[in-house]
């Protein structure tokens, strides 16, 4: 494919190679079960939780959204 003035037209190119060659298809399937597999372990763990809370007590429900937000602000 020619370039013209460094940028490369677009076209399936990549999309063939990647159903062409074995390495890049079975490591792009992988990732695909990897990520359905991961969603169905936190939609089993998020789902019970996020019930848990909304039955909670309405004063206590703040303290478990804290509980539950709280972890995610140590990456700041």
């Amino acid at each position: 494919m020619p370039r013209s003035s460094g940028v490369c037209a677009l076209s399936l190119d990549n999309f063939r190679l990647l159903l062409s060659d074995s390495l890049y298809l079975s490591s792009y399937l992988r990732s695909l079960v990897v990520a359905a597999i991961s969603t169905a372990i936190l939609l089993l763990i998020g789902y019970p939780i996020a019930y848990a809370m909304a039955r909670l007590p309405q004063r206590w429900q703040s303290v478990a959204m804290m509980l539950v937000i709280v972890p995610f602000w140590t990456s700041f």
